[in-house]
């Protein structure tokens, strides 16, 4: 991918964990950094889940392999969560491709 295609901002969260008191674990997200990035849209489903019809979105996010990512983090962009899906190196290991979904209401699914 040309350096001029990755013109869209993202950002890439990972999150810690924690025990309450109650023993109950607690996950708490941590705001990452924010990388140009290039972005295809590459599918979209809708389904039933409780009763109700969902629709999520997939997209490629394509970052310069800058940093180390893993699918137990997940993209911020556009004011809505991406789950990462897959994460691959591509562009020989010069760049990294990630698969990510979106519900159609910003949660991951």
């Amino acid at each position: 991918m040309l350096i001029g295609k990755m013109k869209y901002q993202i950002r890439i969260d990972s999150y810690t964990t924690t025990t309450a008191p109650s023993g109950q674990e607690l996950t708490n997200w941590v705001a990452g950094l924010t990388y140009f990035a290039g972005l295809e849209w590459i599918d979209s489903d809708e389904k039933e889940e409780a009763n109700q019809k969902v629709s999520s979105r997939k997209a490629k996010f394509t970052i310069h392999n800058v940093v180390s990512v893993n699918e137990m983090q997940r993209v911020y962009y556009n004011s809505q969560y991406y789950e990462i899906l897959s994460v691959t190196l591509v562009e020989g290991d010069r760049q990294i491709e990630l698969v990510c979904r979106v519900k159609d209401n910003g949660n991951v699914s």
